[in-house]
């Protein structure tokens, strides 16, 4: 018991100072007429410390693209995430803190 506490504390109390938080986050356009990934690549780099495409699902009809992008702040996610609002009126978007809460 006392060695899972110690581990749990340890994981807490002794990560780095400047550990930075990765996001997992999807863009989904239902009528992507005029977007294209390049547009929302531009749209997000400007905000992003880092950002790497994970997947791209796309049809006439549809475009999902997966990425994790290493925001600096709060303030640069949700100026990322109105950016990419103001692209297309059908953008859907959805984040996910990809670290564990241990």
């Amino acid at each position: 018991f006392f060695f899972v506490i110690a581990v749990i504390w340890g994981k807490h109390f002794l990560k780095p100072a400047d550990a930075q938080r990765s996001l997992n986050f999807t863009v989904l356009a239902e009528n992507p007429l005029g977007l294209t990934l390049d547009s929302i690549v531009e749209t997000i780099m400007p905000h992003c410390k880092e950002l790497e495409m994970k997947r791209l699902d796309e049809n006439k009809n549809y475009m999902e693209a997966a990425f994790v992008a290493e925001f600096r702040n709060f303030k640069d996610l949700n100026n990322a995430r109105s950016a990419l609002h103001g692209l297309n009126d059908s953008i859907q978007i959805s984040f996910l803190d990809q670290n564990g809460i241990i």
